[in-house]
């Protein structure tokens, strides 16, 4: 319930870019999905401890890697 609280308030708040802090590079909305991917992540992780990093998924891997890079 929480983690779904926090993906809302980053859809939500990711369009209120003028809230952005000139020091920080990073809006409350990008902050909340950061939150919101790196948690879902260390779930995934925790739930299946015998991920296996197959051939697909590490090509997806260094797509988003690359994607995430270049933004």
């Amino acid at each position: 319930m929480i983690l779904d609280t926090v993906l809302a308030f980053g859809l939500v708040l990711s369009e209120l870019a003028q809230l952005r802090l000139s020091i920080v590079p990073l809006g409350p909305g990008e902050l909340c999905l950061l939150i919101w991917c790196i948690a879902m992540l260390a779930r995934a992780i925790s739930q299946h401890p015998a991920l296996k990093i197959t051939p697909a998924l590490s090509r997806l891997l260094v797509f988003w890697l690359l994607f995430v890079l270049a933004q």
